[in-house]
């Protein structure tokens, strides 16, 4: 904008569009802004009447730019405006916005009123910018957030000298959901280092075995350990990916990847003996790497590369997995009393009705709470709760 005593406020030509700021202007800590020392910036024309004007020399609050961004990197490469409609209307909403709680607030509040008035204007059909928000949690050190202010920072060169970026990374996913607060702890990241160390032992093994290494492949496969493990390989590509896709659960998905080298471990004796068990064990080797991998990138490229594999790991698709194998042998079932939960149980997954509806009335709990009660109804939703009215 540029000021003149006669015309007032006059916006800036579009033909003389962007205003560039001068290189030469030394922030100095005064008072004042620094583009008001410069007088080939300030001293300016009126657009309107010629007459001498001065230009304006406070600038937008960082807010005003990072409240569209995502509008920009639509349409990165155009030179002649902000962003394209069709450009904006193909790539966004943003699928999910991760942020602290500050962001709530202030960032979410701001870029939606952004949105809204970009739609009013007819810039874009858009009309909410992100549909799904996660509130991560603070790393705490000594009962407080981690602050260099505060001096309770752990250096992350150190622990990645250390450790390595794997373990530093599974540690940090591991400790607690990603929305909660998690206390730093250097047994913990001990742990997954181990973890990691054991993981690519199980892969040397794996290989050496795929590879002819090893006792003679002739015996015959123990029918009882393969199904234990292809029934766990199915079960965690599909946790797995749940976890990480629908939930966010990034902890409960370390722990599933962990369970399945924990089985392919305890499986790999009963296994090796066979060319039909060594196959397993390579599929269920293949599949941990695949699991792994969002969270351990690089030793899983190394891995990756080792089990015969041309491509990255990371382009590689996600496995998919059969339905039946990955189902869980037994349900949590919740059983409430008007909607309000009072006890669970574990019942087979394909129990019948009338069953799981008795498991749940003859529990200890639930028969005192339903003392001198009426029983109205009792609802049962196959697998996930009981719900009884009284």
């Amino acid at each position: 904008m540029i000021h003149c005593s006669a015309c007032g406020i006059v916006p800036v030509p579009y033909e003389d569009l962007p205003v560039r700021i001068p290189y030469e202007a030394r922030f100095t800590g005064e008072a004042g802004s620094p583009l008001e020392k410069i007088p080939s910036f300030v001293n300016v024309a009126c657009p309107k009447c010629g007459r001498p004007a001065r230009r304006e020399t406070d600038t937008m609050d960082t807010f005003v730019d990072s409240s569209w961004y995502f509008f920009r990197y639509a349409s990165p490469a155009e030179d002649r405006l902000p962003f394209r409609r069709e450009a904006a209307d193909h790539w966004l909403p943003v699928d999910l916005y991760i942020g602290g709680v500050e962001h709530a607030i202030l960032h979410l509040i701001y870029s939606r009123f952004f949105t809204k008035l970009l739609r009013d204007l007819g810039l874009t059909a858009l009309d909410e910018p992100f549909p799904h928000y996660l509130a991560q949690g603070m790393v705490t050190m000594g009962g407080a957030a981690m602050s260099k202010s505060k001096g309770n920072v752990v250096d992350p060169d150190e622990m990645l000298g250390h450790y390595g970026a794997d373990a530093l990374r599974l540690f940090v996913l591991f400790a607690a959901p990603p929305e909660k607060e998690f206390a730093w702890n250097e047994e913990g990241i001990e742990g997954c280092y181990r973890f990691v160390g054991r993981v690519w032992q199980l892969y040397r093994e794996i290989t050496a075995l795929s590879a002819g290494e090893g006792p003679p492949a002739g015996g015959t496969v123990d029918p009882a350990a393969a199904a234990r493990l292809r029934k766990k390989i199915h079960q965690t590509i599909r946790k797995v990916g749940e976890d990480i896709e629908i939930r966010f659960h990034l902890n409960t998905a370390v722990s599933a990847v962990m369970e399945l080298a924990n089985v392919l471990r305890k499986e790999k004796e009963a296994l090796r003996n066979s060319a039909e068990g060594r196959a397993l064990l390579a599929e269920g080797m293949e599949a941990l790497i695949l699991a792994l991998a969002p969270f351990t990138p690089h030793v899983c490229e190394e891995m990756w590369r080792g089990t015969g594999h041309e491509t990255l790991v990371l382009r590689a698709p996600w496995p998919s997995f059969d339905p039946i194998l990955a189902m869980e042998e037994k349900a949590t079932i919740v059983v409430e009393i008007n909607g309000k939960v009072r006890d669970k149980f574990e019942a087979e997954h394909d129990a019948a009705e009338e069953a799981v509806k008795e498991a749940a009335l003859a529990l200890p709990r639930i028969r005192e709470l339903l003392e001198g009660k009426t029983v109205r109804k009792v609802v049962v939703i196959k697998g996930k709760i009981v719900n009884i009215v009284v």
